[in-house]
């Protein structure tokens, strides 16, 4: 009886073992993904600040240009408003000097 149940514990480690195979190829899997994962993020990491330099420095461009454009924009007004006070300004300063007492 012995040569039988050693027969079977055989077979039952050869299952276990046929059983497993599968878990563990998959679990390979899954650390070589992991390890892809980390590598290109560690890539990424080192590429963005000078990704990110480029965008900024096209970003400060366009606003350079767009606040030129804005102050052009403006600048008729701003002197109008100008003229306007120091016309007021006259105005009242020749007020001053002809009012009467």
């Amino acid at each position: 009886m012995s040569g039988g149940v050693s027969s079977l514990r055989g077979w039952a480690d050869v299952s276990v073992i046929l059983l497993l195979a599968p878990l563990l190829i998959a679990a390979l899997a899954v650390l070589l993904l992991l390890f892809g994962l980390a590598f290109g993020v560690s890539r990424l990491i080192a590429w963005i600040p000078t990704a990110a330099q480029a965008v900024l420095r096209f970003l400060a461009s366009i606003a350079k240009t767009l606040r030129n454009i804005c102050d052009l924009l403006v600048k008729p007004f701003i002197i109008a408003a100008g003229l306007r006070a120091s016309f007021h300004s006259a105005i009242a300063g020749g007020r001053k000097l002809f009012k009467r007492h």
